[in-house]
């Protein structure tokens, strides 16, 4: 009797977990390969690898899962990322083998759409699409998002923040060549919290980085170039930027361009940054800013003012910097209030140092 109670106590052990006990879901491995994988394939090795980026569309992904794509190859379809991740368990899409990195090579329309997704990682891929979107953040919202040693060529917009509201999202260690803007922040979109890290963008038409929405905050460039560009910056929105230990040089317009039209930018911080051999000015603050600090900072041998303040600046300081070798004012500030310069030098511009706020140099 003892026996048959302990075997109906441990089926009712059984049928407690089968039936009560949360379900376990196991992350995935996908492998993709243009030229040596098959749809048919399962997917889960390198040896039976996918061949399309359609057989992934297809597919929901879980969180923890990864898709990765194969060094050397590329595709002419467009990638749809739908599915998030949670905050342990990323849903990642990289790269596997040897050589370059894989490129989802769009001939026409965008090559990716971020569609209302958190914990997404995306890693080692280069992604092209001439006349369109290299990435594309659809109008609903994102968050939680990095994107790490991205490769952008010839594309419109290399990274489009076009409506909707994101936050929480890192873009590290990426390049962007060939492009109308590196990266756009368009006037629909709500963004909070984005992070540049090392970003670079050279060869753009208009501009590295263009941030047109009102709704923009808390935006971080650090450690990056803009060498090349129309305007290395153009921020015609937004609030409270930091801009750190960040190269914009040899710009066929403005180094950075605070641009008219547009409500007022609260808080700017440039830092640590070097300004240099943009075509008309390092900096242009041509609308409203709450508050403007210059710190430990160069502009020099730009062709016009090293900066030039046309607009309210309600606060503005200056400390640390260097103008130099500028082809007219160091600094030119034709409307600001509470202008504090210290510690500052002022070498070889072509008409002053300072011009305007009651100082002459």
């Amino acid at each position: 009797m003892r026996g048959i109670n302990f075997a109906w106590g441990g089926l009712a052990v059984f049928f407690f977990v089968l039936f009560f006990a949360p379900a376990v879901s196991f992350a995935a491995d996908y492998y993709v390969d243009a030229t040596g994988g098959s749809d048919a394939n399962t997917g889960t090795s390198t040896a039976a690898a996918w061949q399309t980026i359609s057989k992934v569309n297809g597919i929901t992904l879980q969180p923890g899962d990864n898709v990765y794509f194969k060094r050397g190859e590329s595709w002419d379809e467009a990638l749809d990322i739908r599915e998030s991740g949670t905050a342990g368990n990323t849903i990642t899409f990289g790269a596997y083998g040897s050589g370059v990195k894989p490129e989802i090579a769009k001939s026409s329309g965008r090559g990716v759409t971020i569609i209302d997704v958190a914990y997404v990682d995306f890693e080692n891929i280069k992604v092209s699409a001439p006349g369109s979107d290299a990435i594309w953040f659809y109008e609903t919202s994102s968050s939680n998002l990095s994107f790490t040693n991205v490769e952008i060529a010839t594309s419109s917009i290399g990274f489009n923040f076009f409506d909707g509201a994101h936050s929480d999202i890192t873009i590290t260690n990426a390049t962007s060549t060939n492009v109308v803007r590196g990266v756009l922040i368009a006037s629909a979109a709500t963004a909070e919290d984005i992070t540049f890290e090392n970003l670079n963008v050279s060869t753009s038409t208009n501009a590295g980085v263009e941030i047109s929405s009102v709704n923009a905050t808390d935006i971080s460039i650090n450690n990056s170039t803009f060498d090349g560009n129309n305007d290395g910056l153009k921020i015609g929105g937004a609030g409270e930027i930091t801009i750190y230990n960040t190269n914009i040089q040899n710009n066929d317009s403005y180094g950075i361009n605070f641009t008219s039209g547009l409500s007022a930018t609260s808080e700017v911080l440039i830092e640590d940054s070097v300004i240099s051999n943009n075509a008309v000015a390092g900096v242009l603050v041509n609308k409203v800013v709450d508050s403007l600090i210059f710190r430990n900072s160069t502009t020099t041998a730009n062709g016009q003012e090293g900066l030039f303040i046309s607009n309210s600046v309600l606060s503005l300081e200056i400390a640390s910097s260097t103008f130099s070798d500028n082809g007219e004012d160091g600094i030119n500030v034709t409307q600001a209030s509470d202008v504090s310069i210290v510690g500052s030098l002022f070498d070889g511009n072509g008409t002053g140092g300072v011009y305007g706020a009651g100082y002459t140099a």
